[in-house]
């Protein structure tokens, strides 16, 4: 990595908030700097790895592209710690479509199949492209830490001092604009896709609309043809069923008329006889009382007498009676021949009338077919319509969530130019036994409460919950992915220790003389005692020479 070069690079102060409200100065952040590496060294000595040293500690800036775009700002790593996962979806086969669906002009079984065909081939033709860009910063945390740091514009200094770990960008603004150009280019093609089935949304609805206009006239005309049909079909079945329905009547008439007339004899027998039934039973009780008398008088031979003609009463009497019911038995096997005529005739005359209907009645049927089999075909028609439209809205859906996606890479903010910021950082490194491991101490350091900024947090007081975790974004980009690369990449490792080695505080006379003033000055604050400042003195700055 060589030192960049660019005219408008810009930086931050390592210590911002906390500088000045306490007035924190340059000495002081390396005194700070020195006491955070002399916990984490004598940790690790108390955890038993007691022949570790401290290698160097360094003051570093990590680049950061901020380009400014007509509709935001886009941010980039420049050293491409970071990778944004841009994920957009492709349709295929919508122009097909749309000409497909023109091509059924009015033929609604061919609509039907294009329904059908495109909805398995749109259920399954979305392709799910990806594309990894190094550098470009699309992560929350990290836009919000920009966002802050370019709302506070004021705080941003040219960086005049290439001293330390200047690291030069691994990505050009030409590098940057191209990337920002493909962006564009897929922003564009999405919502050119999305226009696209917007179109073929309308097409299809247009389509199913004239569709269901052409059913339900075609329900309406055939409503209407057969119910004129039926009427002029009715008038004729009327005046037949009316003739029938007369003679119905007559012959129903005539049978009855037979029948009273066949009965007229019985019926007149069955007057006669009654009639002598009941002569009879007058006799019968004349006689009756007759015999009685006589029998009072002891007229034996009246008695007799009496006695003789009452039973020659009584036994005709029986033979009337016998006679009665055989004349009632004619009566009614003669009403029930006419019942079973009157039902023949009715039952002929129904077949008649029915025979008659029948027209009618298939006229009925047959329009009722057609206006039921044209309401089936239009509820199969917007089934089909309605699965197909739901799987365009839902691309449409997709696209759109896919440009939204795209426009996020791009904060919006408009700053009016293009600058690299270096974001300051200290890196210490400690070495046991040919390993090495490093530890980064970012911005958000004041974050971590302990030692000398535990003291100085305590002494601001109730004014503490102002000074937050900046840049939470950045402490993990620094503080984990870029160490953890320098650990993983030897290059990396090798060119930073190389680099770390030449801009090493603790070989810098000038340096180590202001971290040694920087503790005195922490000592005049009260933060560390007179004992914490030679500990610290003794063990990173006498050692190194000081």
């Amino acid at each position: 990595m060589k030192e960049a070069v660019d005219s408008d690079v810009y930086t931050i102060p390592f210590i911002s908030e906390l500088g000045e409200k306490q007035g924190v100065s340059r000495e002081m952040e390396l005194a700070i700097i020195f006491e955070r590496t002399d916990i984490i060294w004598k940790k690790e000595s108390f955890l038993g790895n007691k022949e570790e040293d401290v290698r160097f500690i360094a003051h570093g800036h990590y680049p950061f592209w901020i380009v400014s775009q007509k509709n935001g700002v886009a941010i980039f790593d420049g050293l491409k710690q970071t990778t944004s996962r841009i994920v957009h979806h492709k349709i295929s086969n919508i122009e097909t479509f749309v000409s497909d669906l023109n091509a059924t002009g009015t033929q609604r079984s061919l609509f039907n199949r294009v329904l059908m065909r495109y909805k398995e081939i749109f259920g399954s033709s979305i392709q799910e492209k990806e594309e990894t860009i190094s550098g470009l910063i699309t992560e929350g945390k990290l836009l919000e830490d920009f966002a802050a740091i370019l709302e506070e514009r004021r705080r941003c200094d040219v960086a005049t001092s290439r001293k330390g770990l200047f690291l030069n960008p691994l990505i050009s603004r030409e590098n940057s604009g191209e990337i920002l150009d493909r962006l564009e280019s897929l922003e564009n093609a999405t919502l050119k896709e999305s226009a696209d089935l917007e179109r073929a949304s309308m097409a299809l609805v247009e389509k199913m609309n004239e569709q269901e206009n052409q059913i339900n006239h075609e329900i309406t005309e055939s409503e209407r043809e057969g119910t004129q049909q039926i009427a002029d079909t009715k008038t004729i079945v009327d005046e037949e069923i009316a003739v029938l329905e007369k003679d119905r009547v007559g012959e129903i008439k005539l049978i009855m008329d037979q029948f009273e007339a066949a009965k007229k004899v019985p019926l007149e027998n069955l007057r006669t006889t009654e009639s002598d039934l009941k002569g009879a039973s007058r006799q019968q009780t004349s006689l009756k009382s007759s015999v009685k008398i006589s029998k009072k008088k002891r007229d034996r031979v009246s008695e007799k007498v009496w006695k003789k003609n009452l039973g020659s009463t009584e036994k005709e009497m029986k033979n009337l009676e016998k006679e009665r019911r055989h004349i009632i038995e004619q009566i009614e096997d003669l009403e029930r021949k006419k019942e079973i005529e009157i039902q023949r005739c009715k039952t002929y005359f129904e077949i008649q009338m029915a025979e008659k209907m029948k027209p009618l009645k298939d006229l009925e049927a047959k329009m009722k077919t057609e206006v039921e089999s044209k309401r089936a075909e239009l509820t199969e028609l917007k089934g089909n319509f309605t699965s197909l439209r739901g799987i365009i809205e839902q691309y449409k859906e997709t696209l759109k969530q896919d440009a939204k996606k795209l426009r996020e890479t791009i904060m919006s903010k408009s700053i009016g130019e293009t600058f690299l910021l270096m974001v300051p950082f200290y890196i210490s490194s400690f070495e046991s036994r040919r390993k090495e491991r490093f530890v980064i101490f970012s911005p958000s350091t004041l974050a971590n409460k302990k030692g000398i900024l535990k003291s100085l947090l305590q002494r601001v007081g109730k004014s503490e919950p102002t000074i937050r975790a900046r840049y939470e974004g950045i402490r993990e980009l620094l503080e984990s992915k870029f160490v953890q690369s320098i650990t993983d990449e030897l290059g990396l490792r090798s060119e930073i220790s190389r680099m770390g080695e030449r801009a090493n505080i603790l070989k810098d006379e000038e340096l180590r003389i202001a971290t040694d003033l920087g503790l005195e000055q922490l000592v005049d604050r009260g933060l560390i005692s007179e004992k914490k400042r030679r500990e610290i003195s003794d063990s990173l700055l006498t050692k190194n020479g000081l």
